[in-house]
C-alpha cells in the first residue's frame, strides 16, 4: 500500500478512512525543537488506542478523542487536550497500562505519569481536561549528563498495573511505582556487568554497552497472571544492546506482583524436582551443550546456567532458588500452600518430560478450576543481585547482511508465548518466540528452547552465555532504496519481504555496492531508522513492525506446528517408552519440511504501508502505530507519519473453520439449500448434476503453461578447436605413429564440434515449437474468454443489451458504497444496543434498587415512605388548620 495523500474530507467517508481527516492529527506549527529531537535514531510511539478512544502526542501536548465520532454519521468531530503541567518536554514515547488509567510519557531525558480521564467525552464541551500528573525521578533522568531513556513499559504482572519499568542507555533497568514513590526506583537491575576500572587499553565495542530495548519474559496478558507457565519465564527480562547482543536477568519480579496460584505451585514443584534429580545424578551435569536442542531435561537447564560443571555451585544455586520460591509460598494462606506429600510425584513428572523448558503438567490443580490470583511482594531473603546472563549464543549463526556498515545496529526486541495468552485448562507446549530487529531491515527469528534459570551474582564466577535457536533471518530489504535506481521493469518495493533460512547466504550477497546519494533515498534515512515491534492484541502469532519506510506485518503460524512437535516428543508410544530422545529429529524434520513447502521461508511477511516517495526522493518515517481491537468500534491499525499524517489500515478478523464440536448446518436445512439450488439450475437450463454441493464447491483448474518453469537459456557458443599442428621436418616423407595419433585426435575434436553445431538448431527448433504451441493455446483461451465476455455484455445479442448491462453494472457500483455504509451504521447501532450478561453482583445490585424503589415509592398498602410522608404532611396540615380555629365559648 502506497502512502496516500489525505485531505480534509467530510464524515461521509467510510470508517476507518474517515479517521485520517480527524482534526486530532492537525498540527499547525511544529516547534523547531521537536524537529531537531526527531532526527536521531530512537524509539517513537506517539499514538495509542484505549478501547474507543485514541491518544495522540503532538510535541508536548496529549490529545484525546473518541473514534466513535469518526464512525457515527454527522457527529461532531473534535478532540480535547489534556492539561498536564508536568509534561513540558517533547513526547517521544507513550505507554498505557493494562486498565487504561495511567499513561507514561517519556522524552529523551524526562518521564512523567498522567492519570487519564475515564472517557474522551468527560468534561462536557470544555476542550481542555485537567489531569493529575507526576514527574518520575527527575534526579535520575533529568539532570545534565544523565543517560537517555531507551524504553518505558508497564509490567503485565504488577499489582494494580502500577509497576513501570524504565530502561536507560547505560543498561540500568529501574522499576517505579507512582503510588509509592515517584522520586526513587523501587528496584533496579543492570544488564551490563560491572567491571573494575583499569588504565590498560581495551578493545570493547561501545555499542555492546548501549541498551536500546527490553522485553518481559512470559509475555502473558495481565488477566492470565502467568497461568500455564511452569518455569522462570514470567520472571525473566531480556535486554538488547545496540551491537545486537541479547542479555537476560532472572528473577525480575515487581515489588508488588499479582500471580496465579497454579504458577507458584508449579514453580515450586519445578525447582524441587530439578534439585532432587540434579543432585542425585551429577553425571547429567557434565553433558555438553546440544547443537540444536537438549535431549536431557536437566542438562538443558544446567547448560543454560553455566558452561561446565566445574563453574557451577549446584547446592548454592538450588538453595537460592528454593529460598526464593519459599519466600513466595510463605505469603500464601494455609490452604493455598503447595503440598509436600512425596517428592516422587514431582520427580517422576520431570523424568517423563524430557524437555524441561516446555511442559504442560499442572501441579495440584483441579481440572477446569478457575484462576485464583494472589498478591505477593518480591522476596528479599537473598541479599545478592540477580546476575545478568549473556550475551546469548545464536545457533546457527544468523545469515550475513548486505549492508555491513549497518550490520550491528540493533533497535528492538520482542518476546511472545502465543498460546499462553489463551485461558485453557490444558495449554499446548510451546517455545518462546524471540525477535530481534536491526536498522537495515534484518530480523532474527529465534526460539527460546533452553529456558533461562534464576541465577544470582557470585563473586569471582565467570559469566555464561545461554543458547538461542535461530530458525530464520527475515530480510525487509531496505537496500534497494539506497542503491542506484534499478531498470524500469524492476520495482524496489516488490523486493520487500524476503526471508532466508538461518545459516544460508542471502541472495545477491556478492553484488555489494556502496551507498550512493544518487539512489532513491539518502543514506541518512537508514542511519536514523529504528524498526519497532508492536504485538497484535488479538492474535499472538502476528507482530507488526513500523520503521522509516512503512509498516510490515509478520505472521508466525508455524509456532503451532512447533508446539505439536514438542507435544509429540513428550508423549509415549504403545510400549510406554517416551519419545523425548527424538525431539531433535522432530524439530529438524519440521523445519526442513516448512522450508521446502514455502519458498519465501517459514514466516509470512506482508507490507501494509510504503511511505517512500521515489519522485521527491524522500520518505515519511512512521512515529507511531496503534491497533484498535475494540469490537464495538473496529479491528484496524493506524500509522502516524512524521508529518502528522494518519493512515488507517483495516484488518480482518480470522474466521475459524467449523470443527466437529461446533454448530454445523442441519441436514434438513442443507437438503433444502441443495433443492433450491437445483431448481435455479433447472430454470437456467443447466444440468442438475452441477447443483450438488461437491460440484458447486469445485474450482476450475488453473491455466498451466506448456513452457518450462525455468527460463530458456540459449546454447553457449564455443569457438572451433584448433588442433596442434606438428612441426614438419624437411626431407621426411613417411608418417610416424605419433603423427597418426595426433591426426586422429584432431579429427575427433573436429567431429565432436561438428555434432555440437548440428545439435544447436534442434534445441532452437524445439523451443520454437513450444512457443508456437503455447501461442496457440493462449489464443484459444483468449477467444474463449472473449466469447464469454461478449455473451455477458451482449455484443453479439440484441441491440442495446450491452448498454443496458453496462448501465446496470454502473448503478450497482454506485449503490455498493451506500449499502456498505448502511450496513456499517446498522451494525454500529446493534453494537450500541447490545447489553452484556450481568454478573451476580450486578444482579443483586439491581434487585436492591427494585426493593428500595418499592419501599420508597411503589408500595400499594400505604407502607411506602412516600405514602407515609404524604400522610404526615396531611396530618400536619390538619393540625395547623385546627390550631387556627377560634376556641369555642362555653
Amino acid at each position: 500500500m502506497q502512502l496516500p495523500m489525505y485531505h480534509p474530507s467530510t464524515s461521509d467517508a467510510p470508517y476507518p478512512e474517515s479517521l485520517a481527516s480527524h482534526p486530532i492529527f492537525h498540527v499547525q506549527n511544529e516547534p523547531q525543537q521537536q524537529q531537531q529531537t526527531s532526527t536521531g535514531p530512537q524509539r517513537r510511539c506517539r499514538v495509542l488506542f484505549r478501547d474507543s478512544d485514541i491518544l495522540v502526542a503532538a510535541h508536548n501536548q496529549i490529545r484525546i478523542a473518541s473514534v466513535l465520532d469518526a464512525k457515527t454519521p454527522r457527529a461532531p468531530r473534535s478532540y480535547k487536550t489534556l492539561h498536564v503541567p508536568q509534561v513540558q518536554f517533547p513526547i517521544e514515547q507513550m505507554a498505557l497500562n493494562a486498565d487504561g488509567r495511567l499513561l507514561a510519557v517519556a522524552g529523551s531525558h524526562q518521564l512523567a505519569v498522567v492519570v487519564l480521564p475515564t472517557s474522551a467525552r468527560a468534561g462536557g464541551r470544555n476542550p481542555i481536561i485537567e489531569c493529575k500528573s507526576i514527574q518520575i525521578a527527575p534526579y535520575h533522568h533529568g539532570t545534565k549528563g544523565s543517560p537517555r531513556i531507551s524504553k518505558v513499559e508497564w509490567h503485565p504482572l504488577g499489582e494494580g498495573n502500577t509497576s513501570l519499568f524504565v530502561l536507560t542507555a547505560d543498561g540500568v533497568l529501574r522499576e517505579y511505582d507512582p503510588t509509592v514513590d515517584a522520586e526513587e526506583p523501587v528496584q533496579s537491575f543492570n544488564f551490563i556487568q560491572k567491571k573494575k576500572k583499569s588504565n590498560t587499553f581495551n578493545t570493547d565495542d561501545p555499542t555492546s554497552s548501549e541498551a536500546v530495548s527490553f522485553a518481559f519474559g512470559c509475555g502473558s496478558r495481565p488477566a492470565a497472571g502467568a497461568r500455564g507457565c511452569v518455569d522462570w519465564s514470567p520472571l525473566t527480562v531480556f535486554g538488547l544492546m545496540r551491537g545486537g547482543d541479547v542479555f537476560a536477568i532472572c528473577p525480575v519480579c515487581p515489588a508488588r506482583v499479582r500471580l496465579d496460584l497454579t504458577y507458584i505451585q508449579s514453580l515450586d514443584a519445578y525447582v524441587r524436582g530439578k534439585e532432587y534429580l540434579a543432585l542425585k545424578d551429577r553425571t547429567m551435569m557434565s553433558s555438553p551443550t546440544p547443537t540444536f536442542y537438549p535431549s536431557n531435561s536437566f542438562s538443558s537447564s544446567t547448560s543454560s546456567t553455566v558452561a561446565s560443571f566445574e563453574e557451577l555451585d549446584l547446592p548454592t544455586l538450588y538453595d537460592h532458588q528454593r529460598k526464593y520460591v519459599s519466600a513466595l509460598s510463605k505469603q500464601l494462606s494455609n490452604e493455598d500452600q503447595p503440598s509436600n506429600k512425596g517428592l516422587s510425584s514431582s520427580t517422576s513428572l520431570f523424568k517423563d518430560a524430557s524437555i524441561s523448558s516446555v511442559s504442560t503438567v499442572s501441579v495440584s490443580t483441579k481440572s477446569g478450576a478457575t484462576a485464583q490470583f494472589v498478591t505477593l511482594r518480591a522476596p528479599t531473603t537473598i541479599k545478592l543481585d540477580p546476575e545478568p546472563q549473556g550475551p546469548f549464543r545464536f545457533q546457527p549463526a544468523p545469515a550475513p547482511t548486505l549492508t555491513p556498515e549497518w550490520d550491528e545496529m540493533a533497535t528492538d526486541i520482542f518476546y511472545s508465548c502465543p498460546f499462553l495468552n489463551e485461558p485453557r485448562t490444558k495449554l499446548p507446549p510451546t517455545a518462546g518466540l524471540l525477535l530481534v530487529a536491526f536498522a537495515d531491515g534484518r530480523i532474527d527469528v529465534c526460539l527460546d528452547l533452553v529456558k533461562v534459570e534464576a541465577v544470582w551474582s557470585r563473586p569471582g564466577a565467570l559469566s555464561h552465555s545461554p543458547l538461542l535457536v535461530v530458525l530464520e533471518t527475515i530480510d525487509m530489504d531496505f537496500v534497494p532504496y539506497f542503491r542506484p535506481a534499478p531498470p524500469p521493469q524492476q520495482n524496489p518495493a516488490a523486493l520487500l519481504g524476503k526471508s532466508t533460512m538461518a545459516g544460508s547466504a542471502r541472495p545477491g550477497a556478492s553484488a555489494l555496492q556502496p551507498l550512493l546519494t544518487s539512489a532513491i533515498l539518502h543514506p541518512r534515512f537508514l542511519a536514523t531508522n529504528f524498526p519497532t515491534f508492536v504485538g497484535d492484541p488479538i492474535y499472538g502469532d502476528t507482530v507488526y513492525l513500523y520503521h522509516n519506510f512503512g509498516v510490515h506485518a509478520l505472521w508466525f503460524g508455524w509456532i503451532e506446528d512447533i508446539g505439536n512437535a514438542l507435544e509429540k516428543s513428550l508423549s509415549k508410544d504403545e510400549n510406554g517408552e517416551k519419545h523425548g530422545n527424538e525431539a531433535v529429529v522432530i524439530l529438524q524434520q519440521l523445519v526442513k519440511t516448512l522450508g521446502e513447502t514455502s519458498s519465501e521461508g517459514l514466516s509470512g511477511v506482508s507490507q501494509l504501508l510504503d511511505t517512500v516517495d521515489p519522485a521527491s526522493k524522500i520518505t515519511f518515517p512512521i512515529v507511531g502505530l496503534g491497533i484498535s481491537s475494540d469490537l464495538s468500534v473496529d479491528y484496524s491499525t493506524l500509522a502516524l507519519t512524521s508529518n502528522h499524517q494518519a493512515v488507517p489500515i483495516e484488518l480482518h478478523v480470522r474466521v475459524p473453520e467449523p470443527t466437529s464440536g461446533e454448530v454445523m448446518v442441519p441436514a434438513a436445512l442443507q437438503a433444502r439449500i441443495d433443492s433450491t439450488r437445483a431448481k435455479v439450475h433447472a430454470e437456467l437450463g443447466q444440468s442438475t448434476d452441477a447443483s450438488t454441493s461437491n460440484a458447486s464447491s469445485s474450482k476450475p483448474e488453473p491455466y498451466k503453461s506448456a513452457m518450462q518453469s525455468r527460463p530458456f537459456n540459449f546454447p553457449a557458443y564455443r569457438p572451433p578447436p584448433r588442433p596442434a599442428v606438428p612441426n614438419v621436418i624437411v626431407g621426411r616423407t613417411e608418417a610416424t605413429p605419433a603423427d597418426l595419433r595426433r591426426l586422429a585426435g584432431a579429427v575427433g575434436e573436429l567431429v565432436e564440434y561438428h555434432r555440437m553445431v548440428q545439435a544447436m538448431p534442434g534445441i532452437l527448433e524445439e523451443r520454437l515449437y513450444l512457443l508456437r504451441m503455447e501461442q496457440s493455446r493462449q489464443i484459444e483461451t483468449f477467444n474463449n474468454c472473449r466469447a464469454m465476455m461478449e455473451a455477458q455484455l451482449g455484443k453479439t445479442g440484441a441491440p442495446g443489451k450491452q448498454h443496458r448491462t453496462l448501465s446496470r453494472l454502473e448503478r450497482i457500483n454506485q449503490a455498493q458504497p451506500l449499502l456498505l455504509k448502511r450496513m456499517d451504521n446498522l451494525l454500529q447501532r446493534l453494537m450500541d444496543s447490545y447489553n452484556g450478561t450481568l454478573t451476580e453482583s450486578e444482579k443483586k445490585w439491581f434487585d436492591e434498587l427494585k426493593r428500595m424503589r418499592k419501599d420508597v415509592v411503589q408500595s400499594s398498602d400505604g407502607s411506602s415512605l412516600v405514602s407515609k410522608t404524604t400522610m404526615v404532611c396531611v396530618s400536619h396540615g390538619w393540625q395547623r388548620q385546627f390550631s387556627l380555629l377560634p376556641e369555642p365559648a362555653f
